[in-house]
Formats: structure tokens, C-alpha cells, sequence
């Protein structure tokens, strides 16, 4: 057990890393571009996708749209779609890892230490410290793999997962719960999928674990905008609702869709990262056309604060540590106030 939490643990630092590197190497152009994002809903959901296959986490995309959302630089219509895309761009990032790659750990992670070492500029060091977390990462996906695999011999692990099997919700609550509190959807799914390849979990268990981890993976971005707007709320919360959503119209047909899997999958591996896009995938080509009403009742569950004319609209205090967003936030204050002055004079 201590090797499988081990694993784990490595495999978040990974993450971590790699989130972190991208963001100081990047940081500035990927907020610029997610904030571009917004002409249509196709080109908002492929920036989401885009943005999270180079963070390695929706989290990050999500807290970074709901920013933009919340200081009035994109409707939430197009936050949603830019939210959609981020969950499959989640789901693709799972493919990619679950492909046998562990042989480049090594490589990666010596690269990664030696050219953050020698490396002078802000973006070299960030590129290098993705570099080593990728390494980490993979090496993370080998050790969960040995880690599993003597589970399969396990009396008590076998009765805890025997009784999950048994209820479907409770399963599904038990992955929530650990993808919350891993702020990680992707590694848990990694987890289910090393223990599906082990045998310690059978293909409909993995289905639900999968679904856990997509609603558990949706909560910590409610956390980080409580302290903000209304329209930033508004993002968050909507993301988790149609995850729910999703995971209450699915469970309960949870055998069928497991069954469909194996026929489609190749192996118990596959049957995990295939569940977790089909998952993300059937979700955006229902929500992409529904948008607008999810904005509409999801403005009316969290309406605006009906805010004093003298008082700021655009000025956001959680954007003080994002030069760009707070700068373009005091331009379009200053903007609306001008208005306000002229119609003043005006009138």
C-alpha cells in the first residue's frame, strides 16, 4: 500500500511540475489566447482542449476562464464551451500517458534536471521543469503498475472492491472523494486503470470510478472562485452541474456501457482511457448546443450583485497576481467610467 501511495504522490508532483513549467514558460500567451477564445463556440472549446493537453489540467483552464468570465472579458456562454473542451482535452491528455512510454522516464527526467540546471531565462527553466515532471510522470504510471499488481492476491482489498462493484454509487462517491482531494481527475483515472490491468477491478467497477473522477475532478474549481463574482461562480459550478448531470444519466445503464466498452477496447486498459473520452465527448456534443440555456439558468441560480453606479465593475482584487488581466480590467473600468461621465454631461 505504501508503494501504490507512493506512486500516486509522485505522479500529482508530476503534474504539479509540469502545470507550474508551462504556466512560467507560457503563462502570459496561454492567458491571452484563452481569452481570444471566444468568437464562436467550436473555437472556444477547441482553445480549451488545446490549453489543457499543454497544462495537464483542467483545473488550471478552468480557474484561468473563470477569471476572464468573471472580469466581463468572455460571456459565460463561452466559458462553458471553453470548459467542455477542457474536460476532453483531460480525458485526451489520459490517452497519451496510458500509451507504454515508461522507457522514456529516464531520458526526460535527466534532461529535464540538467537543463533546468544550466538554464538562465524565466521560460527555459519552466520548459525544463515540464520536461522533468513529464518524466515524472511516466515513471509515476511504472511504479503504479508494480504497485497494483500484488493487489489482485489481496483478500480484503478484494471484498472492499467486491462491495464497490456491488453499489455502483457508492464507487462513484468514493472516486469523487479522491479526485477532490487530490485536486486530479486524471490521476485517479490513471489509478483505476492501473488497477483494471491488474484484475483487482473488474470493468463496470472501473466505469464508475471513471464518472467518480470526473465529478470529484470539478469541485476544487468551485473552491477557488468562491471568494469571486457571480460570473466567475457561474463557470465553475455550471462545469460540475453538467458533470453531475452526466454521471445520474449514466449510472444507471452502467453494466450496458461497460459491456459496449469491451467489444470496442483493447484490453481492460484501454476499456478505462476510452470510458473516461467517450465520457467527456458525448457530454460536449450534448452541452456544445445547449449553452444557452445552461447560461440562463445558471444566471438565474447566481445572479449578478446588483452593483452601485460609483463603484468598480471591472476591478477585480483575485486578478492582482495576473498583470495582464488586472491591467485590461483597469482599462475597461476606466472606459466605463469615461461613459458614465459623458452621459453625465450629457443629460
Amino acid at each position: 500500500m505504501l508503494d501504490l501511495i507512493g506512486a500516486v504522490a509522485l505522479l500529482l508532483w508530476g503534474l504539479r511540475l509540469v502545470k507550474t513549467g508551462v504556466i512560467r514558460s507560457f503563462g502570459v500567451k496561454l492567458r491571452r489566447w484563452i481569452g481570444s477564445g471566444t468568437r464562436n463556440r467550436l473555437l472556444a472549446f477547441g482553445v480549451g482542449l488545446l490549453a489543457t493537453l499543454a497544462l495537464q489540467s483542467s483545473t488550471a483552464t478552468a480557474l484561468m476562464t473563470a477569471t476572464f468570465a468573471g472580469s466581463g472579458f468572455m460571456s459565460p456562454m463561452m466559458a462553458q464551451a471553453i470548459m467542455l473542451g477542457a474536460n476532453v482535452g483531460t480525458s485526451f491528455v489520459t490517452r497519451l500517458l496510458a500509451f507504454d512510454l515508461h522507457f522514456l522516464a529516464p531520458l526526460m527526467i535527466a534532461v529535464g534536471v540538467f537543463a533546468f540546471s544550466f538554464s538562465h531565462s524565466k521560460a527555459a527553466k519552466g520548459l525544463s521543469r515540464a520536461i522533468l515532471g513529464l518524466g515524472l510522470m511516466l515513471l509515476s504510471l511504472r511504479l503504479l503498475g508494480q504497485a497494483t499488481e500484488p493487489m489482485q492476491h489481496s483478500r480484503v482489498l478484494a471484498a472492499l472492491m467486491a462491495s464497490l462493484d456491488a453499489v455502483p454509487v457508492l464507487a462513484v462517491l468514493v472516486a469523487a472523494v479522491l479526485a477532490f482531494a487530490a485536486s486530479s481527475s486524471l490521476a485517479i483515472v490513471l489509478l483505476a486503470m492501473s488497477l483494471t490491468s491488474s484484475g483487482t477491478v473488474t470493468p463496470t467497477l472501473g466505469v464508475a470510478l471513471v464518472l467518480g473522477a470526473n465529478l470529484g475532478g470539478a469541485i476544487p474549481p468551485v473552491l477557488g472562485t468562491l471568494n469571486q463574482g457571480a460570473l466567475a461562480r457561474r463557470v465553475t459550478i455550471g462545469n460540475m452541474l453538467v458533470r453531475l448531470i452526466g454521471c445520474v444519466v449514466v449510472l444507471p445503464f452502467i453494466e450496458t456501457a461497460a459491456l459496449l466498452l469491451l467489444d470496442v477496447s483493447h484490453g481492460p486498459t484501454a476499456l478505462i482511457v476510452d470510458a473516461h473520452i467517450a465520457f467527456n465527448i458525448l457530454l460536449a456534443l450534448i452541452m456544445l448546443p445547449a449553452l444557452r440555456p445552461l447560461s440562463s439558468l445558471m444566471g438565474h441560480v447566481l445572479p449578478e450583485a446588483i452593483e452601485n453606479e460609483g463603484g468598480p465593475r471591472h476591478l477585480d482584487l483575485v486578478s492582482l497576481d495576473k498583470p495582464a488581466i488586472a491591467l485590461a480590467g483597469a482599462a475597461r473600468e476606466t472606459y466605463r467610467r469615461l461613459r458614465h461621465r459623458d452621459a453625465e454631461n450629457k443629460s
